[in-house]
Parts: structure tokens; sequence; C-alpha cells
């Protein structure tokens, strides 16, 4: 039940993906990053999710963390890897500020689901089934 902090971080074109864009909604913050194996099983729920959820006022930002893992991939492959998987969300890189300021995160996936009070209402570390996800999504916007 703490304040979700706020964070200004660049998508992979280069414009702003910030917490002023989903202030005053009700969201989540999902760290991943490209390839690893339970963010493979957690992005298509999200896709499912945020496509039923989205025009109710649900959001969702993606934080990738392969730069900061020091991982080889480069933005066009993070570009395929997103639209592959049918990710319309926005999608931004990870930076040391958001990571330390949302607690260390170090494992992944990690998710903070935010209230539209900006305050952090769920948090889970690692794959996550369905059923949880879409509990955590109703409880945060409120239902």
């Amino acid at each position: 039940g703490r304040p979700a902090p706020p964070f200004q971080l660049a998508a992979y074109d280069g414009s702003p993906v910030t917490s002023a864009q989903v202030a005053g909604q009700p969201h989540l913050i999902y760290f991943w990053f490209t390839n690893c194996p339970p963010c493979v099983r957690t992005g298509p729920l999200l896709v499912e999710l945020h496509n039923k959820y989205a025009a109710q006022g649900f959001k969702i930002i993606g934080v990738n963390n392969d730069k900061l893992l020091e991982l080889p991939y480069d933005d066009a492959l993070r570009t395929t890897y997103v639209k592959t998987l049918g990710i319309k969300f926005p999608n931004a890189h990870s930076s040391k500020e958001i990571q330390e300021a949302y607690g260390g995160v170090s494992v992944y996936p990690t998710m903070f689901f935010v209230d539209k009070t900006g305050t952090v209402v769920k948090h889970f570390v690692n794959f996550q089934d369905k059923a949880v996800l879409e509990a955590a999504i109703q409880s945060t916007m409120g239902r």
C-alpha cells in the first residue's frame, strides 16, 4: 500500500513513457526482459488481459531490462518480439532509477499493480497464471 514511484523512461523509438501518462488510472508496471522464460509465458496473458480491460481504463506499461542486464538484444529485435507477441501497450527501456525506486527489481517478471490513487495494491514476482493476473486487475480497478 505505498505510493507508486514516479518515472520517466524512453520507448524504443525514443518517445517518453512516464508515470504522468497513467496518473489517475489503474495500471500495471511490468518489469521484464526479452526471452526470459517466465516473461515469455506472461506476455501473451498480459496481451489478452490488456485487450479485455484497456477499454475500461486499465493500462499496462512494459519496462524492458535488456540493456541494464547487458543482454545482446537491440531495439529492432525487441520491437519484433513485442509485435510477435501482439503487445500493444507501451514498452520502454528500464533505468537504474526506476529499478531502485521500485525496490531493487532483480527477478523477472516483476509486476506492480497501481490503483487510480497511485497506490501499489498488488506486487507479484515471477510467473502468475491468468486467473491471478485477472483478479489483480479487477481488484486494482476497484471491482
